[in-house]
């Protein structure tokens, strides 16, 4: 920058710097790449910083991002310089594949970006179960691996007849501790072969995991289709009992109404001498004749 003057006839001059102060702000990440499995979270550092007097509000959003992952910033606005951490959050239904996320910080006009590459991996999940018969029930263990959590598993029940045909089917559900484990009980309601298989489902219900079927029989004996019938059909057992208890009320009813007494036992007499067993009537003991007091 020259500045002149003139006088007289005379002209000086003089030079001069003028600097200009950029006031701005510049974006960044602490990753470029990020790897992560279904299922799983991760975060990002993310950084403002100002440039020059720069000192007005910058507010963070991201965009370009499959509507499977959460994502939520720690401090969302801010006046640089200042840092947020990225969280981000990756449901199991998150297809696999690279996602390009694009953090935006926005302040008036001002907009800067920056680009992270967000890589999904399948999670390897393994399913396994293990039934033990106990008389008329069957108790099913299981292990998701890895655990996670909240995680639900559905159990199918399918029965077989004595043709080897599939009979019914029928489901439950349980849900899996923190280390992966979980358990049901269950009581046929047919004794003979069955089967059971684990499914793990993802939060849309696509199949994530399945375990082998597992085969087991409930045995035909007598205690365990008196336990079966108990368990589904208990009024069968139950009425029979009200009948005799209905009929013992009636007949109480009947000798009470007719007076009938219950017939006296006669009480048996002994020989006073030698023991022998004697009729009421008799006054001499037929075995040693002594007379008997009566």
């Amino acid at each position: 920058l020259k500045v002149s003057g003139t006088g007289g006839g005379l002209i000086r001059s003089v030079t001069a710097t003028l600097t200009i102060r950029e006031k701005d702000f510049k974006i960044s990440s602490s990753l470029e790449t990020v790897t992560v499995e279904q299922g799983d979270n991760t975060s990002i550092q993310i950084n403002v910083e100002k440039i020059g007097d720069f000192n007005a509000p910058v507010s963070l959003t991201i965009s370009s991002v499959t509507s499977d992952v959460e994502a939520k910033f720690t401090v969302a606005s801010g006046v640089p310089s200042f840092s947020s951490t990225l969280n981000l959050n990756i449901p199991l239904s998150t297809p696999e594949g690279a996602y390009t996320l694009t953090i935006e910080g926005a302040s008036g006009e001002r907009i800067h970006s920056v680009r992270v590459t967000l890589n999904v991996k399948k999670k390897p999940f393994t399913l396994t179960i293990t039934p033990e018969v106990e008389g008329a029930k069957v108790k099913v263990s299981g292990i998701l691996t890895p655990p996670i959590q909240p995680a639900k598993i559905t159990l199918q029940y399918h029965s077989h007849t004595e043709e080897g045909e599939e009979g019914e089917t029928i489901i439950h559900e349980v849900n899996v501790k923190s280390d992966g484990g979980f358990s049901d009980e269950f009581y046929p309601k047919t004794l003979g072969e069955w089967c059971v298989k684990a499914i793990f489902k993802d939060n849309k219900g696509n199949i994530v995991a399945a375990s082998d079927i597992e085969h087991f029989t409930i045995e035909k004996t007598f205690i365990n289709e008196l336990t079966l019938l108990a368990r589904n059909k208990p009024l069968l057992l139950i009425l029979p009992l009200i009948a005799v208890v209905a009929i013992a009320i009636v007949g109480i009813k009947i000798v009470r109404k007719k007076g009938i007494k219950p017939t006296p036992s006669k009480t048996q007499i002994y020989c006073q001498k030698c023991g022998a067993p004697l009729s009421v009537e008799d006054e001499f003991c037929p075995y040693c004749g002594t007379r008997q007091n009566k």
